[in-house]
């Protein structure tokens, strides 16, 4: 069972014009709601993080340090695949998303992973 959703920041959840992926507040509150913690990271530092995280949803943390923060029971979502596969040889399991467009429906799927088991 998914305990906590690990979100990447700079092109998993928003792109190079700071728009931010479709679904993005909808999935985090369904996740929320289930009792699935949400932790939002980047390479960026975690006041970049930390930021981000403020302006989606109060409940979110915030961290910066990637593949040491994931292990078992953890969901990392990013967009960079060996992110993903490292978390998922240390005992955790992961999406890679694809580069976003105007009509994406990535995070929905996360969120069907996250709130429906797997």
């Amino acid at each position: 069972m998914i305990k906590r959703v690990l979100f990447d920041i700079d092109g998993t959840l928003v792109n190079a014009d700071d728009r931010v992926r479709p679904h993005l507040k909808e999935v985090v509150k369904e996740l929320l709601g289930a009792g699935i913690g949400i932790v939002f990271w980047s390479g960026g530092g975690l006041d970049y993080a930390c930021t981000w995280a403020r302006r989606i949803h109060p409940m979110i943390k915030a961290g910066f340090k990637k593949v040491e923060m994931a292990g078992a029971g953890d969901f990392v979502v990013d967009d960079m695949p060996y992110v993903v596969e490292t978390v998922k040889k240390n005992g955790g399991d992961g999406y890679a998303t694809p580069p976003f467009i105007k009509d994406d429906k990535e995070l929905l799927r996360v969120r069907d992973l996250g709130v429906g088991g797997r």
